[in-house]
């Protein structure tokens, strides 16, 4: 299973000279430069890698409502990097950077609920998560819901969106491209020539613009 995708912008760190005018900002409490300066503590471009300091920094920023510092202050919180492990503080911080949309925070809660982690295992929570994430074309999203689709009943038509997902997921991601189609291509080999005919067919609905969540609902409530 795919796990969390961190904010990783550090030539954009570089380029804004942290050390400088982020940092004056920071103390003067904007929010994107209190992000800016824990990405610095954190990655060790423009600061002296510092979890603790990061935390600090993250904190503020995430206080202050700026989601890439929510989702960073989280996968600390969750790593146990610069303080004590904690998925129930990792949980909310999570919560706070989906509730404005971001699509990693949302993939990330699917991972938690899937997991157990920081409250009670909920697959279908976890599926809520996922297929938010998904709906915004995040592959890592698209891939772990297949695995769920293909994990459940094993009836064929799970197999097939199994396989849809797969394939939507492998066409925007190399990071998993290879367990994208190593997936499919398993799941594959329980079809007849109409299942694989269907399978090919739901995957270019489900990868059309904006049609995902409709089309795979679609599919679940056809006879």
């Amino acid at each position: 299973m795919f796990k969390k995708m961190r904010i990783s912008a550090v030539l954009f760190a570089v380029l804004l000279n942290i050390t400088g005018c982020n940092k004056f900002a920071a103390t003067l409490g904007n929010a994107d430069a209190q992000y800016n300066v824990g990405l610095a503590y954190e990655t060790g471009y423009g600061e002296t890698k510092d979890f603790a300091k990061a935390l600090e920094w993250y904190t503020k920023a995430a206080e202050n409502g700026q989601p890439d510092a929510q989702c960073n202050l989280a996968a600390m919180y969750e790593d146990g990097n610069g303080t004590v492990q904690d998925y129930k503080k990792a949980l909310y911080w999570f919560n706070k950077a989906a509730a404005q949309g971001y699509v990693i925070a949302e993939f990330n809660l699917g991972v938690m609920y899937s997991n157990g982690k920081g409250t009670s295992q909920d697959s279908k929570a976890a599926f809520g998560w996922y297929l938010k994430a998904a709906e915004k074309g995040y592959s890592a999203a698209q891939f772990n819901m297949g695995n769920m689709f293909a994990k459940s009943t094993e009836s064929s038509k799970d197999m097939i969106i199994a396989y849809a997902l797969y394939s939507v997921a492998s066409s925007k991601d190399s990071n998993i491209l290879e367990s994208a189609i190593h997936n499919r291509n398993q799941v594959m080999r329980s079809f007849n020539q109409q299942q694989a005919f269907e399978a090919q067919e739901l995957a270019k609905e489900l990868a059309k613009e904006n049609n995902l969540k409709n089309a795979l609902f679609s599919y679940i409530k056809k006879d």
